[in-house]
């Protein structure tokens, strides 16, 4: 790995642990039943985070890995970053089972290449089930902004 590609993987890696060290933070002042899950997640996130970056450094010691370890390219980490972005966006003016069957039905169709009707398939099962879980949970979805002026 060169310099700048370390420079990029710990650069990320900060990213990465500042928003689970945040995430931890504020989830150690929920509920105790509430902040479990919150809790476990940004601290397994974390720990990740810390394996992450000994596999690198070892990696860089002269530790063999093999060709299936290759590192991932900078671009397609901005690529699922933006569109990550634009998923936040969308569910804040669409609210959630729009954005989320949107996203869904372009990441199957035009990244994955996943054929129409499989693609169909699986986003109406998530939706599906995230509808049936919401229901039997208690859960109130993110309503946008644009469904305040219809």
């Amino acid at each position: 790995m060169s310099k700048r590609e370390r420079l990029y993987h710990l650069a990320f890696l900060a990213l990465i642990a500042a928003v689970l060290g945040y995430g931890l933070v504020t989830a150690l002042d929920f509920f105790p039943g509430g902040g479990f899950f919150p809790v476990t997640a940004t601290a397994i996130g974390l720990v990740c985070c810390a394996a992450s970056d000994c596999i690198s450094c070892g990696a860089e010691l002269g530790a063999a890995l093999d060709a299936s370890t290759q590192p991932a390219e900078f671009s397609y980490a901005v690529l699922f970053f933006c569109a990550f972005g634009l998923y936040i966006a969308v569910v804040y003016a669409t609210g959630f089972f729009p954005a989320t069957a949107l996203s869904l039905l372009v990441f199957l169709r035009l990244y994955a290449r996943v054929g129409l009707v499989m693609t169909v398939c699986f986003t109406a099962a998530t939706l599906g089930g995230t509808y049936l879980f919401g229901i039997l949970l208690n859960i109130s979805w993110p309503r946008g902004g644009l469904s305040s002026l219809v």
